[in-house]
């Protein structure tokens, strides 16, 4: 068997920056950037083509002002997104699992395509990726702020920064269904006989629709992780 998908890449990328430096209210900066890929690929083996559309965006401003005095304050905030999505080229188009008639499986639309089908000789027969549908979000806000002064043979800084995390996941196996096919229903009646040879043909049970093991994942396990972290100091050096 021979894949023919074509590999199809796209990439987007944006960015763009202002810097504005005055002598009395000092330097501010924003910087802003997005990066979008797309890819369609076969994997050569006997799995559907798989799609995978991935967006990152950073953000950043900051502001930087020398006072009176001989101090100085340095103040930034930051944004990171990441998004990821890698699912079948039929999702949303194609629900296989409908149209053979397999009950009690995830109907969402995203997790449209073919069921794993399963040799017992190890032999997989076209079939969708079953560890797809994938998608995943996180995000990263940062603030930070940092003071520092001179007072003769002191130098003192003051500063702190919070930071929280946040992660959106979602993944599942087997959703469309895993059906074995072992022979079994193609087998002969036994012998009666210890050295009976092996009867039976996976690909016959196949042709018959009679899978001897199914197995499937009931709902759609999810994550959402949040984290918060901050962190202060204070320095005096002389």
């Amino acid at each position: 068997y021979l894949s023919t998908t074509p590999v199809l890449n796209g990439n987007d990328s944006v960015s763009g920056r202002v810097d504005w430096d005055t002598a009395s209210r000092g330097n501010l900066f924003a910087r802003y950037s997005i990066n979008d890929e797309r890819s369609d690929a076969g994997n050569g083996r006997l799995l559907e083509p798989t799609r995978l559309s991935l967006r990152a965006q950073q953000a950043a401003i900051g502001h930087t002002y020398a006072g009176r005095g001989d101090w100085v304050n340095e103040f930034r905030l930051g944004f990171n997104r990441l998004k990821i999505q890698d699912i079948s080229i039929n999702a949303f188009t194609n629900n296989y699992v409908g149209q053979l008639g397999i009950n009690g499986l995830d109907e969402d639309p995203v997790n449209y395509g073919l069921p794993a089908f399963i040799l017992t000789s190890n032999l997989l027969i076209t079939s969708d990726d079953p560890t797809l549908p994938l998608t995943q979000a996180s995000e990263t806000f940062q603030a930070l702020d940092h003071w520092s002064v001179r007072r003769g043979r002191h130098t003192v800084q003051l500063g702190g920064e919070v930071r929280r995390y946040v992660m959106a996941y979602q993944d599942r196996m087997n959703s469309r269904g895993y059906l074995t096919f072992t022979g079994s229903f193609t087998a002969a009646p036994p012998c009666g006989q210890p050295s009976c040879p092996p009867t039976g043909d996976p690909f016959g049970d196949f042709l018959l629709g009679y899978p001897g093991v199914t197995q499937r994942t009931v709902g759609q396990p999810q994550a959402y992780l949040r984290q918060l972290g901050y962190a202060f100091y204070a320095q005096d050096e002389f």
